[in-house]
């Protein structure tokens, strides 16, 4: 378990925010999961619940937890951009008949570009999956 720096200059709700979306994107907590409660979160690391509070609200906007009233707040897997996107597309074309259909372009493994590699935080030239896509449209 990470601790809080007070001497630094990243916000304690934000530094809390920042462990809990590490340990849920490792699934180190996995989705379903019951996030441990505000008052358990602040004892652990010495903080105020209303500072729990807005990592977990941050959390929660971003998509990854979710409150179930009465019951307590829950992990969920992240809706990505790409899902949004394609939500979006396919609410578009459905009046029309069409369904929207994925087409491979390029799959493989190549050595990450600068670019790619800072974004991940990995060595340039690591290997990483590569999969490149275009939506089509069939008639459904």
């Amino acid at each position: 378990m990470q601790n809080l720096d007070a001497q630094s200059e990243t916000p304690l709700y934000q530094q809390l925010y920042l462990i809990l979306r590490e340990q849920i994107e490792s699934e180190n907590l996995k989705p379903g999961q019951k996030l441990t409660s505000e008052r358990t979160l602040a004892a652990r690391h010495g903080i105020s619940r209303a500072t729990v509070r807005q990592a977990t609200q941050l959390l929660a906007q971003e998509g990854y937890l979710h409150v179930e009233q009465g019951s307590g707040l829950f992990v969920k897997r992240p809706i990505t951009k790409e899902k949004l996107r394609m939500a979006r597309l396919a609410e578009g074309i459905k009046p029309q008949g069409l369904v929207p259909v994925p087409k491979v372009l390029k799959a493989g493994i190549v050595g990450a570009n600068p670019a790619i590699a800072n974004y991940l935080q990995i060595e340039k030239e690591e290997k990483v999956n590569l999969l490149q896509r275009r939506n089509c449209s069939e008639l459904g």
